[in-house]
């Protein structure tokens, strides 16, 4: 899929969150501001005995949390705001002649298209046919590489995660970075602490109903579903900790291109610097080392294959919420339900 594709399924998606949250808002109605006031404070309360609620305890008072809500608080009506104020500009959009080719027109005629949720329920997965096929005609780890830099240029996560930010050391520099990831799960605990064998079950039977969605047979996609878990434990095993990520000097280790090559024979980073145009840069920041060791293992003890089915498993987790009603609706029904807790 490429970028519009993404960004025309986003706004169908975020255009439909807004006209159910907000029917027919009325234009001089439009939530309130949010800002510091001193009106928020109850100074019947004794800051010394209860600050908190000295500082804000008439805006608790006076702004229950909703009852569509899981919480509530000033970015929440900061957010709400900004979604009014969004929708607005994008009905604005579609009310008026705009002048041909100009931002207007372009803007109406993208969030129209966003719209039309019964051409999203005719595409289903079709947007995602020529990305699958690129992932079945992988032959190699350097073939692999390539896909993998093109998905993260597209906002699809797989095997590590890449950035771009000042570097730590030479604030005048934006340096690039590669770090740990790859996981389908929030880190490395929800892989290997017993507290979270009920999410990694309910992982497995997720990661089975989107294969089953994209057209598997349900033994086929538990079967790949199996093989998915057992490649992100190997590369949770590999990752840090979060409380070992916060420690900045021991994440930071900067390397050049012809050193990636050297350090990690059988992990083409070569390859994926260069289909991502950055093989000519200086240096470049490794946050965690180790865990391109392992990965640079997996890539040579694993069969292709398990890595086909990994990243069809995270071209899918990344586009679900965009696509059709059953994908966007069972990717809600874990990340949203199972693991985030929201109504």
């Amino acid at each position: 899929m490429n970028k519009s594709i993404y960004l025309t399924h986003y706004l169908a998606v975020a255009g439909t969150v807004l006209l159910i949250a907000n029917p027919s808002p009325a234009a001089d109605s439009p939530p309130k501001t949010p800002g510091f006031s001193v009106k928020y404070m109850d100074t019947t309360v004794d800051p010394s005995k209860d600050f908190y609620h000295y500082a804000c305890g008439m805006w608790l008072k006076e702004n229950p949390v909703p009852a569509d809500k899981s919480r509530w608080g000033g970015f929440g009506e900061l957010q709400e705001r900004n979604w009014f104020l969004i929708h607005q500009i994008l009905d604005s959009t579609t009310q008026t002649p705009a002048q041909p080719n100009s931002p207007v027109q372009k803007v109406g005629d993208f969030f129209k298209s966003a719209m039309d949720t019964n051409r999203l329920e005719e595409l289903g997965f079709k947007p995602l046919e020529a990305d699958l096929k690129r992932i079945e005609v992988l032959k190699s780890p350097e073939d692999l590489l390539r896909l993998v830099a093109n998905f993260h240029d597209r906002g699809v996560g797989a095997c590590f995660g890449e950035s771009v930010s000042p570097d730590a050391k030479n604030s005048a520099v934006y340096a690039f970075e590669l770090e740990q990831g790859g996981l389908g799960l929030p880190d490395r605990d929800y892989y290997l602490s017993d507290a979270f064998a009920k999410q990694r079950e309910a992982y497995v039977g997720h990661i089975t109903k989107m294969f089953g969605l994209l057209g598997e047979q349900p033994t086929d996609a538990q079967a790949h579903a199996a093989t998915v878990l057992e490649l992100e434990t190997a590369l949770a095993k590999a990752s840090k900790s979060r409380v070992d990520m916060r420690d900045p000097i021991a994440n930071y280790h900067k390397f050049t291109v012809a050193e990636l090559a050297k350090n990690y024979p059988d992990l083409p980073l070569k390859v994926y610097m260069a289909e991502t145009g950055l093989e000519k840069v200086p240096d470049l920041i490794m946050g965690q080392p180790d865990f391109f060791a392992g990965l640079d293992k997996l890539v040579k003890d694993r069969p292709l294959d398990d890595w086909k089915t990994y990243l069809r498993w995270h071209l899918v987790h990344s586009a679900a919420p965009f696509l059709n009603a059953a994908a966007e609706q069972e990717s809600f029904a874990f990340y949203g339900t199972v693991l985030r807790g929201q109504p």
